[in-house]
């Protein structure tokens, strides 16, 4: 056995922390450019009832201005 951590789980609260380290973070707004909601990755914000965006279109649509389903906004940083 090499690995340490074999046979091993994280736990969720390690998850959570490791997902936010390595996901983009996703600031949602409507269309009148009002902040609805901020997720921690492209994943947690399509995983969202809410929202009805896949990743890739939030992926692909991330900072580019474009209004997607006549409803959303999605950058990466926070816009005053």
């Amino acid at each position: 056995m090499n690995n340490p951590f074999f046979g091993k789980t994280h736990t969720t609260e390690t998850k959570i922390k490791m997902s936010k380290a390595k996901g983009t973070p996703i600031f949602v707004y409507d269309a009148n450019m009002q902040f609805i909601d901020f997720f921690t990755s492209a994943n947690a914000a399509a995983a969202d009832y809410r929202i009805e965006v896949s990743r890739p279109t939030i992926v692909k649509n991330l900072d580019t201005g474009r209004l997607i389903n006549n409803k959303y906004y999605f950058y990466s940083s926070e816009r005053i």
